[in-house]
């Protein structure tokens, strides 16, 4: 039971840790400064040359994509906007705040637009939360 009681412990410590030390969703991003401005083909490419180095490079900070909107999607309550990368096998994937559902749903395929957000990571497309456009 003690043994128990420690690991509960060890596990809520580690919990909090992780938690305080991970940027807030709800971060204010237009009022934040980006600390990293890119097109979306560059952003891409670093994945596809070195993804440990653009981990490294881009994870969990503000960034500024310019890119080109491949598609627009709707779906439980939430924009999302698709940006061209240079190839037809991955692209920036930017979750929209709801805030910004009037402009968004202005978009069209084609259209280049500048969207700012907190880069989560590259699975098999690059991955943006909290994304406003500029």
């Amino acid at each position: 039971m003690f043994s128990l009681s420690i690991l509960l412990l060890i596990v809520s410590i580690y919990s909090c840790y992780t938690i305080l030390n991970e940027r807030p969703f709800s971060e204010d991003i237009i009022s934040s400064s980006s600390e990293i401005a890119i097109s979306s083909e560059g952003l891409l490419q670093d994945f596809l040359e070195d993804e440990q180095e653009a981990n490294a490079t881009y994870v969990e900070k503000i960034i500024e994509v310019e890119g080109k909107v491949k598609e627009v999607t709707f779906l439980n309550d939430r924009y999302t906007v698709l940006l061209h990368s240079g190839t037809n096998m991955a692209y920036v994937m930017c979750d929209m705040r709801t805030e910004q559902a009037a402009l968004v749903k202005e978009l069209k395929e084609g259209d280049v637009v500048r969207l700012k957000g907190i880069f989560k990571g590259f699975l098999m497309d690059a991955i943006m939360l909290n994304c406003v456009l500029l």
